[in-house]
């Protein structure tokens, strides 16, 4: 893990490094030894140049600066003689679809922006817009489901020139939000949201699509994420008071920082069973100590925790993107209430000063969580991965749909369900 800086807010961003080899590996003609850096934080750019001051007639290091302008690069020198050894680097732009952003709550509910860009594959956003019914008389008005489909052969104007596989499973809505229901409708109005997320949470609820032009051919999707959680609210339009005071509205817990798979480990910066400990001279002012989850912009959060350690002078931030919050200068327990501007996948801490050897600041019981605030819109973000394309379309079955395709009149939206 290193930290650098974003070129256009020069504000530090994590790098996460990954290599292909091992100590001991032979190093021999053709070898390509790959240390690939992914920055953690959605949006971020920045720049890596290789150099040294090195000089040897068979090695070659990197170029100078300015050569490549691409903003996410390492500066390359392509070496044209092979039996010298290149030391340089490659342009990589490349939208990831792994679990950088800690996108699931404790539960293991996926929520979270989702990917920032695609600009090859295909995104698609579920929708489901209204007001959930309170009582559990009321029914599905119409019985459909999703399914994905692509053009298998003539002109698209016959049925069987239509390939149609299911999507999503949403036949058993009307049983599930019935009396006796798994998600039985009720006056806490989150009834859809515990349906939806069991949905993208179970395989076998969410199948494989077919990719467009493949002949058949499927894949999985990609990234999926949500804006809700298991527990909230379809209700109209977001309500304002909760907002104006925040003390006094409920929250849904999305992290509890226990073990090294939620934060970033670096020099002087170790968890351990929920004890975040920075200790020692490696603990610097410049650097950035990340907290993995995704947030949503203009969302309301919650961080509460407990500090010991502080002495006087010396304080720390929590960031999220480029807004920094509250400054912790007193030990005990600290409760922030945070709204991100935009979306982020880390959370991170910076101190106001560098520490002494014998400093030690220890964070316990941190905890992330979500208010529960009502939306008018619950959105499923569905990813394709790499440039595979795909289409969605509503329909009651197989036939029916195939029969629509033909007839240039797929269905994309559903005024009632």
């Amino acid at each position: 893990v290193i930290q650098v800086d974003d070129i256009n807010t020069g504000l530090p961003v994590t790098l996460v490094a990954e290599i292909n080899f091992e100590s001991g590996d032979v190093f021999n003609g053709g070898t390509i030894l790959s240390i690939t850096y992914t920055c953690t934080q959605a949006g971020a750019q920045f720049t890596l140049f290789s150099s040294s001051s090195y000089n040897d007639d068979n090695i070659i290091f990197g170029a100078p600066a300015g050569v490549l302008s691409d903003p996410i690069d390492i500066a390359n020198y392509l070496d044209q003689n092979n039996s010298m050894m290149s030391i340089g680097g490659s342009v990589s732009s490349i939208t990831t679809t792994g679990d950088l952003g800690g996108n699931s709550d404790d539960e293991g509910n996926v929520f979270g922006p989702g990917v920032s860009t695609n600009t090859e594959g295909t995104i698609i956003d579920l929708e489901i817009s209204g007001t959930e019914p309170t009582s559990n008389t009321d029914n599905a008005v119409e019985e459909v489901d999703l399914y994905s489909y692509t053009q298998a052969g003539g002109d698209g104007s016959n049925p069987s020139d239509w390939l149609v596989s299911p999507a999503i499973d949403l036949s058993t809505a009307s049983e599930s939000f019935g009396s006796g229901g798994e998600f039985e409708f009720d006056t806490n109005q989150d009834s859809i949201a515990g349906f939806l997320t069991d949905i993208v949470t179970d395989e076998d609820k969410l199948n494989n699509i077919l990719v467009d032009g493949g002949n058949g051919t499927t894949t999985s999707l990609g990234d999926i994420s949500t804006n809700f959680l298991e527990g909230t609210k379809l209700q109209g339009n977001n309500s304002g008071a909760a907002r104006n005071n925040p003390s006094e509205v409920s929250y849904s817990q999305l992290e509890y920082y226990y073990d090294s798979t939620e934060v970033i480990e670096g020099d002087g910066f170790t968890i351990n069973e929920g004890t975040l400990t920075f200790g020692g001279d490696t603990v610097l002012s410049q650097n950035t100590y990340p907290l993995k989850s995704s947030l949503i912009e203009d969302k309301g959060y919650l961080l509460s925790f407990t500090v010991s350690g502080l002495t006087s002078g010396l304080s720390f931030n929590f960031n999220m993107g480029n807004q920094e919050f509250a400054q912790i200068d007193t030990n005990g327990i600290h409760t922030l209430y945070v709204t991100p501007e935009n979306n982020t996948s880390i959370i991170y801490i910076k101190f106001n000063k560098d520490f002494t050897s014998s400093d030690e600041v220890v964070i316990t019981n941190l905890r992330l969580f979500l208010e529960d605030v009502p939306v008018d819109i619950m959105s499923i973000r569905l990813s394709s991965i790499g440039s595979s394309k795909f289409n969605l379309a509503f329909a009651s079955s197989e036939e029916q749909l195939k029969k629509d395709l033909s007839e240039g009149k797929q269905s994309t939206q559903i005024r009632e369900w």
